[in-house]
């Protein structure tokens, strides 16, 4: 299983900031496989409270295609499949000693063919607790170029 991550917390190095973080994490995968993507998110200045988290949006697009701003699958992820209470620092995290919190395994049906680049954006709705504060998103995006397997 290919593990990809960052060890940026919304933009910065280090304890969690309150900036959105607006970076494009790209990568190499072999076609018609699951990785895992990871990351380390914040909320307003402190780790992500899954708690606030109303829920979790997937959009894939194929930005080899003719309609590259098209959705191939938009889909809903449940909060407990990729977002974590507390931050892990298992085996699977080589980045830095402080861990991720968010981790998702693309099923392999969403990025099927070699040569191609796959754009996967997850939106987080977060509702606050303090009304004067309204729902936010926070949005990470990968973008995973997809390499062909002479073997498959």
């Amino acid at each position: 299983m290919a593990t990809f991550g960052a060890a940026i917390t919304n933009g910065y190095n280090g304890p969690a900031q309150s900036a959105p973080d607006t970076r494009i994490i790209k990568m190499d995968v072999f076609e018609d496989t699951s990785p895992s993507l990871m990351r380390r998110v914040t909320d307003l200045g402190a780790y992500i409270d899954t708690n606030q988290v109303l829920d979790v949006e997937l959009k894939v697009f194929d930005l080899s295609s003719s309609t590259p701003k098209t959705a191939t699958n938009t889909l809903p992820i449940g909060v407990e499949e990729c977002l974590y209470a507390a931050l892990q620092t298992d085996n699977a995290w080589e980045f830095d000693a402080l861990g991720y919190n968010f981790q998702h395994k693309v099923w392999q049906q969403l990025i099927p063919s070699g040569g191609r680049v796959y754009r996967l954006e997850y939106t987080i709705h977060v509702q606050s607790t303090d009304v004067t504060i309204p729902t936010r998103e926070i949005v990470l995006v990968w973008e995973l170029h997809t390499v062909s397997r002479y073997g498959s």
